[in-house]
């Protein structure tokens, strides 16, 4: 009974985790871009597209691009995710991220965690990079540039804005390529059976252990 209850529980995992979904746009271009600022001081929002290709009702769980610090005290900033707008990032925030900041000088990926949502198979949508809400902070930034469609032929594109009006502004210009270089990971919303059926196999070998201790 224990190694069959372990097999069932193990399967059912591994069947969970196979359907996870990472997207990785790595800055191949190096940086790029004017700097990402605080409110005022200059381009408050960055965007980039991606379409996704994991399963309908799966959530995005984390978010990030490759940034590098040009100094100063870091600014904080979030990501976001965004629907889309006929192919332009719409005002419509679907998930957001907790404030955070990078002092490294390097280029390097910084993620955030985002709130629950709910993705659709081969729609598209939008990473943003926000100072807006943030400590505004005089540090900026610059990010990754990634050859459009290197990697994933997904007529990725940028989209920027200076609007001091905060988030939710008009977006000032658009770039095909290079785009920003950016990082999703999503996974499945377990459902209710699949959770109670781990949770028999995760109870039954505890029962065993305590039964051959």
């Amino acid at each position: 009974m224990f190694k069959k209850t372990f097999i069932f529980a193990f399967a059912l995992a591994a069947t969970f985790s196979q359907a996870y979904v990472v997207i990785d746009k790595t800055p191949d271009l190096g940086a790029f871009w004017l700097p990402l600022s605080a409110p005022t001081a200059g381009t408050e929002v960055y965007t980039n597209s991606f379409i996704f290709t994991g399963g309908t009702g799966d959530s995005a769980t984390v978010a990030g691009a490759y940034m590098r610090s040009l100094g100063g005290t870091p600014t904080t900033f979030q990501f976001l995710l965004l629907a889309d707008n006929s192919n332009s990032p719409s005002n419509s925030i679907l998930a957001s991220s907790a404030y955070t900041s990078t002092s490294s000088t390097d280029l390097v990926l910084v993620t955030g965690a985002l709130s629950t949502n709910s993705l659709v198979n081969g729609s598209r949508y939008w990473v943003a990079l926000s100072t807006w809400g943030g400590d505004g902070a005089a540090g900026s930034y610059q990010v990754g540039g990634h050859t459009q469609n290197s990697i994933y032929n997904d007529n990725g594109t940028f989209w920027y804005s200076n609007a001091d009006s905060g988030f939710g502004g008009a977006y000032d210009g658009q770039n095909l390529t290079p785009e920003m270089a950016i990082y999703v990971e999503a996974a499945p919303v377990p459902e209710p059976a699949t959770m109670a059926a781990l949770g028999m196999g995760a109870l039954a070998l505890i029962r065993r252990k305590r039964k051959s201790a």
